[in-house]
């Protein structure tokens, strides 16, 4: 069953389809945002950990005198890490603001739906319709429209 099948069928008017679509789009935007802020967010922390380590473990030990921290800041490899660090930290804030954004619009449009369900379902619908609709969107797509 898909949405397309659900208009054709009556079960959804012409207007509940598109918002529909809406909804399942943003859904759509919302997770791929949150799986780059995921796979940036671990960037970030796989950066600052080799950073640390690299520092700790490689660099620290022959430090004893002031002349070997001029060796450690011209050290290409801190720079790399350092950098990059810097780098995956600045993605990671931009990809927050967009998921933050993606999971607003997703909220409020999923509310909405649920707050304005008799206007936009079919009056003589009967109960069992409208539910199997909202049982296949609960299941195929992730979007619960039983409650906020």
């Amino acid at each position: 069953m898909t949405l397309e099948e659900l208009r054709d069928n009556d079960q959804i008017t012409n207007m509940m389809y598109d918002i529909l679509v809406q909804l399942i789009e943003r859904r759509e935007l919302e997770k791929s945002c949150k799986r780059r802020r995921m796979q940036c967010g671990l960037l970030f922390i796989a950066s600052v950990a080799g950073f640390v380590l690299y520092v700790c473990f490689v660099k620290l030990p022959h430090i004893a005198q002031v002349y070997h921290f001029k060796q450690i800041a011209a050290d290409p490899v801190i720079w790399f890490f350092g950098g990059m660090s810097i780098v995956m930290a600045i993605i990671w804030i931009d990809i927050k603001a967009k998921y933050d954004e993606a999971d607003d619009d997703y909220d409020d449009l999923r509310k909405e739906v649920i707050d304005r369900a008799d206007e936009l379902w079919y009056q003589e619908l009967n109960r069992s319709r409208r539910y199997e609709t909202l049982q296949f969107l609960l299941k195929e797509k992730g979007i619960n429209l039983f409650y906020k």
